[in-house]
């Protein structure tokens, strides 16, 4: 599923991925802890990030989530690139004659876990805004019941002191208060979260 937020003109802003990883894994994570490997327990995990500096014409958010979408090395890419696809362009987040990479290098944190086989995105939340909300979104999700950061400065290599990589027990209830938090926002007429109809 992929849920719009913010406003419909934009084509930048804030997004969390939804990552099912089906069984425990160990891996480095580029530079990370000296590239010592990490290992993750097996769950529903949250990534949060953004994709801002729009410039006219230029589709930051939708690029980005496309890049995550695909791996490198010739593996296939998540089952979900392609409704990004036709949901972004229904949207208006992207031309139609955009396409997604056909490789990627691994460069983020994110990147190293998105290009095992065994990490599934399975929905995403988008909040498009030129405003850095992600700080924000993460603080909120890891203070949410049976959400926790295992593995601490995990996926906020730009973000010093912060997690965006989290582990939810329950992700479920986790998801609908995210979901609620941005609806809520949007309420109290601050314009960061006006929903997309």
């Amino acid at each position: 599923m992929i849920d719009y937020y913010g406003h419909p003109a934009s084509r930048e802003g804030t997004y969390i991925l939804v990552i099912r990883l089906s069984r425990p894994i160990s891996l480095s994570f580029g530079r990370f802890l000296d590239g010592r490997e990490v290992l993750l327990p097996m769950g529903t995990w949250f990534y949060i990030g953004s994709a801002l500096g729009a410039s006219p014409g230029s589709s930051p958010l939708a690029r980005r989530l496309l890049r995550h979408a695909s791996r490198g090395e010739g593996r296939k890419p998540h089952a979900i690139r392609g409704a990004m696809v036709r949901s972004f362009r229904q949207h208006g987040l992207m031309e139609r004659d955009t396409t997604p990479p056909a490789e990627k290098k691994l460069r983020w944190h994110i990147d190293y876990l998105l290009q095992r086989k065994h990490a599934t995105i399975n929905d995403v939340l988008l909040v498009r805004s030129p405003e850095r909300l992600e700080s924000e979104i993460a603080r909120f999700t890891a203070s949410l019941e049976g959400v926790e950061a295992p593995v601490p400065s995990l996926g906020a290599r730009d973000t010093r002191g912060e997690t965006h990589l989290l582990l939810a027990e329950q992700p479920d209830s986790a998801l609908a208060a995210m979901r609620e938090f941005v609806s809520k926002r949007s309420e109290v007429g601050s314009g960061l979260f006006r929903p997309c109809l």
